[in-house]
């Protein structure tokens, strides 16, 4: 249906490039340890899709805690915004914001076993606790709502980049037009 003609990317993206942007708390902050991915246009003004998220790390109740406890610490993250814009959707932009944010928490939070030795041999001063990355895993949530016309695809969205469902809440609402 080509009619003989080969594709490449700038066929898929004529005319422009994309920008992310990470930003961290601000003014528009509205909770703790929020930060923002948001993606550009090169030829257009304003953001075309953004993810808003905060995270924080549990806190550990018992004084005791062994190297077992410890490597079930957990940082908390929650996503509380995902939005590209409708002209944008069905390009996976959703997706690449949704990655970026993930492996930003995991770079921010966990240990990263492979590199363990690198950090000693350095001339640097000593980490301090946080920078030493002693969680291993992030637990993020999000709650996601669906409308009607598009029933079915934000859920599927979302399994598709590796979320399940962990409790489902069936909610109706009645316009009251009998």
């Amino acid at each position: 249906a080509n009619n003989g003609k080969r594709f490449g990317l700038q066929d898929l993206l004529p005319g422009f490039t994309l920008r992310l942007e990470h930003r961290q708390g601000g003014t528009l902050a509205t909770h703790r340890g929020e930060e923002r991915i948001l993606l550009y246009r090169s030829d257009k003004k304003g953001a075309i899709a953004k993810i808003i998220y905060s995270s924080e790390i549990q806190e550990q109740t018992s004084l005791q805690s062994s190297v077992a406890e410890l490597q079930k610490n957990i940082a908390q993250a929650k996503i509380h915004v995902l939005d590209v814009k409708s002209q944008y959707r069905g390009r996976d932009l959703g997706g690449l914001l949704f990655s970026e944010a993930i492996t930003h928490l995991k770079s921010k939070y966990c240990n990263n076993d492979e590199n363990e030795d690198d950090d000693f041999n350095t001339n640097e001063p000593l980490k301090s606790d946080y920078e030493q990355k002693q969680l291993y895993d992030v637990n993020c949530s999000l709650e996601a709502e669906e409308d009607v016309t598009r029933h079915g695809k934000l859920i599927a969205f979302y399994l598709r980049l590796g979320c399940h469902v962990v409790s489902k809440r069936v909610q109706y609402i009645s316009d009251n037009d009998f």
